[in-house]
């Protein structure tokens, strides 16, 4: 069986629970070969109700995972209003 995080990727995508996106990031970045990316999507999450405790959780998570993002000194990050929200990161 092979292990893929023995593995080395040009590119990964995350999409999945947006609270686990840096867990995502920091478990999987050093199998990234660099100049490679990861691309997350729907990061800035437009198109969910925004009045209860548990998304209020969610959005300041993502916005914690965006920071991170700016100020990851091991990638470039550029950031599109696309949809919900699209990161590239390219590892340098």
């Amino acid at each position: 069986m092979i292990n893929l995080r023995e593995q080395d990727y040009d590119l990964l995508f995350i999409d999945g629970a947006k609270t686990k996106y840096l867990e995502f990031f920091l478990k999987f970045q050093s199998n990234l070969k660099k100049g490679g990316i990861i691309i997350c999507d729907n990061l800035f999450l437009n198109n969910i109700p925004k009045n209860n405790k548990k998304v209020k959780k969610m959005i300041d998570k993502m916005q914690k995972f965006i920071d991170f993002l700016k100020n990851n000194e091991k990638f470039i990050t550029t950031f599109y209003d696309i949809g919900d929200g699209i990161s590239l990161s390219v590892k340098k």
